[in-house]
């Protein structure tokens, strides 16, 4: 007994290490969502059952602990790591989306199926290149054929259609396996399901409450209502449209930045270096009225007529991050003289589609602009439809003297193939929580 004791508690200590690795990993990637991943502690006691219909399962919640099979996590880190961090990953938005607690009244194992798919959704959408599994396209196919069927990928709106369509949930139910990941033994279902009782400090139904209470709270600390785009580059666009009520400037002047894509111009102004005040003085004084020396009306400057800006409205570039890039694009514009008087500025928003496209040829116009401004988007990340965009400006003849693209995003998203003809800079904002890989051709610059 002594020796078993021992090798358990080796093993015990051996999970418990790989899971704190697994979290850590997770909330180094994922530093708005540290809350939900630090939540829960984990127990090791997930007990082997025959009438657990999710067999096979490492990892599984209450809501209020995580149940680990030590054995089990010890193989599955040694055969394929990458896949814990995706079972945790998943088990942690069952519970930030309140599966556990909305099973009651709901057929359960059509709900479960509804709610994994909603999960690995969200979790895919998140793309992090270091989480990708081998299945991972098999879900994607899985996953899309759910949503042309059932509308939409959110739990509820997929059991009504599978509660709705036996036949359908049928299919689909032999393909459950595709977006199985924890386990669901112990949901609170709210019914003698036969579920395991396991709240035993207070009554099921106060534990109950408090624990929708706190995975509520954690909702708002991590947005949900962006959590199924956030990080996405994924290709539904999205319909979020936001009214900014207003765009500030800071203090910092620009225009060095601004003159890399900026050129040659010969504009009709007084050249105070190559006037000459003393001739033109002298004459004026002689001969009354006319001047020895006509001040040259031309002089060569850096500047910019043709441009276009782009911002970034992903699902990971909401809120406050869009608005940092409102105010930088309104003080690369109003805190520089390196645009000339005829200005021709597209500003275009984009998450996985081209949301909304202006036209600036005046300072009246852009003030405009920016003063009834309204933020489109908040779905997958894709720049290529801008660059494509420009491409069509262009051969339209649209521009005189094209200087390039400002392309304002976290740099999480899905880029052109080939490097496009002109200038392109893509600019973050502040703090950028998870570093992009970028194409080589890219050329990224950071405005604190």
């Amino acid at each position: 007994m002594g020796s078993a004791g021992t090798e358990l508690d080796h093993k015990i200590y051996v999970a418990g290490q790989i899971l704190d690795y697994v979290r850590d990993r997770l909330v180094i990637f994922m530093p708005y969502f540290n809350r939900a991943l630090l939540y829960m502690p984990v127990r090791f006691d997930l007990p082997k059952s025959a009438d657990d219909q999710n067999g096979g399962a490492v990892l599984s919640t209450d809501g209020r602990e995580i149940f680990a099979d030590a054995e089990g996590v010890i193989n599955l880190f040694r055969t394929d790591p990458e896949r814990l961090p995706r079972i945790y990953l998943h088990m942690i938005f069952h519970c930030v989306f309140l599966h556990p607690f909305s099973l009651s009244g709901k057929d359960r194992r059509l709900y479960q199926l509804a709610a994994d798919c909603a999960c690995e959704m969200a979790v895919l959408d998140l793309d992090i290149n270091d989480f990708v599994l081998p299945d991972d396209a098999r879900k994607r196919e899985f996953l899309g054929r759910v949503r042309e069927a059932a509308g939409d990928i959110s739990a509820d709106r997929i059991f009504r259609y599978l509660d709705a369509h036996p036949l359908s949930a049928a299919e689909f139910g032999k393909e459950a396996d595709t977006v199985f990941m924890d386990g669901h033994r112990f949901w609170p279902s709210g019914d003698a399901g036969g579920v395991k009782e396991i709240f035993i400090s207070r009554s099921a139904s106060e534990e109950f409450e408090e624990q929708v209470k706190q995975w509520k709270k954690i909702q708002q600390t991590v947005g949900t209502e962006n959590l199924s785009y956030r990080k996405g580059m994924g290709e539904k666009a999205g319909k979020k449209r936001i009214r900014v009520s207003r765009v500030t400037r800071d203090d910092y002047d620009y225009s060095e930045f601004l003159r890399r894509f900026a050129a040659d111009v010969e504009e009709v102004r007084l050249n105070p270096e190559e006037f000459d005040y003393i001739y033109y003085t002298y004459g004026l004084a002689l001969y009354e009225n006319m001047p020895l020396i006509e001040p040259l009306e031309y002089r060569s400057s850096k500047k910019i007529q043709d441009l276009v800006i782009a911002i970034d409205t992903s699902g990971s570039c909401q809120g406050a991050v869009v608005r940092s890039f409102l105010d930088k694009t309104y003080s690369l514009l109003k805190n520089s003289d390196v645009f000339t008087e005829r200005m021709n500025l597209f500003i275009i928003q984009c998450d996985c589609e081209i949301q909304s496209e202006v036209r600036i040829t005046s300072d009246e116009e852009f003030e405009r602009y920016m003063k009834n401004i309204e933020i489109a988007g908040a779905g997958g990340t894709d720049f290529t439809p801008v660059f494509a965009r420009v491409d069509e400006l262009i051969r339209a003849g649209e521009f005189h003297d094209f200087r390039g693209l400002l392309y304002f995003t976290d740099g999480l998203g899905k880029f052109p193939e080939q490097k496009p003809s002109y200038k392109t800079a893509f600019i973050s904002v502040g703090r950028v929580a998870d570093k992009p890989k970028l194409p080589s051709w890219v050329r990224a610059y950071r405005l604190s």
